[in-house]
């Protein structure tokens, strides 16, 4: 997952027989721990993140002591996408295959 450094998996709430991006190389990539629940919500996006040391932070304000991650959810409060800040004022992400920056 790009949030986290890393370009050899991929995040997906969902277990790997239901779900419906999983084909091929993507299935072999897939990740998702087997502590959390199968769902899209915020919290469950923010228990896994905690897993990997991510701490709730009282702002946006760039940090190099710190990497920060904005969550993205609807109105729902679905979990949409997550971005990695890279800079001031500057995020990168990725959707499937592709960067966005």
């Amino acid at each position: 997952m790009h949030a986290l450094g890393g370009k050899s998996f991929y995040i997906q709430p969902l277990p790997k027989e239901v779900c419906p991006i999983c084909i091929g190389e993507c299935y072999e990539k897939l990740f998702w721990p087997p502590e959390l629940p199968y769902d899209f919500s915020v919290n469950t996006m923010l228990n896994f993140f905690k897993m990997f040391r991510y701490e709730i932070c009282e702002d946006d304000s760039f940090s190099l002591k710190f990497r920060k991650l904005a969550i993205f959810a609807d109105k729902a409060n679905d979990f949409k996408h997550v971005a990695l800040q890279i800079g001031p004022d500057i995020w990168t992400s990725k959707l499937g295959y592709e960067y966005i920056l």
